[in-house]
């Protein structure tokens, strides 16, 4: 009986270190991919400033108006201002490449003029993947177009 107990625990450690083995195991390309991924996606954490909307110059009156937003890739969040209201929403979808925000919520304050505020935010809906270059990100539309382009700031 001893030995038949014995010889029972010796196959479950033999397959518990085999298995164990295995799942450490992980191929140098995947892991490189993973690497890569992470240090992208790190490398979105952080504050943005509008430069361009739809491919064009923002004429301000005042900076303060300028709209930004800041970027947590960990949260999956991001939140910022439309140069009149204060903005929150989630991010759908991110990875390498794409990018997706959820509903956004914004408050409601009575500026003026609304036209940056509700054009910055339309685009806001219509990201679907990022590129970036240095400290720039560029914002892309479903095919590929660039409707927002942001400078890093801290």
């Amino acid at each position: 009986m001893k030995n038949r107990t014995l010889v029972g625990v010796s196959l479950l450690v033999a397959a518990y270190v085999s298995l164990m083995a295995g799942c450490a195991m992980s191929t140098p390309d995947s892991a490189d991919v993973n690497a890569a991924g992470n240090q992208s996606l790190m490398q979105l954490h952080d504050i943005w400033v509008l430069e361009t909307l739809d491919r064009e110059a923002l004429e301000l009156v005042s900076e303060r108006q300028r709209p930004r937003m800041e970027l947590n890739h960990r949260e999956m969040t991001m939140s910022g201002f439309d140069g009149c209201n204060n903005l929150r929403g989630a991010i759908r979808h991110l990875d390498a490449e794409a990018i997706e925000f959820g509903p956004i919520i914004a408050t409601r304050k009575a500026c003026p003029d609304m036209t940056l505020s509700d054009r910055f935010q339309l685009n806001l809906t219509q990201v679907r993947g990022y590129t970036r270059q240095n400290l720039k990100l560029y914002l892309l539309d479903q095919n590929g177009n660039e409707i927002l382009s942001f400078q890093k700031t801290d």
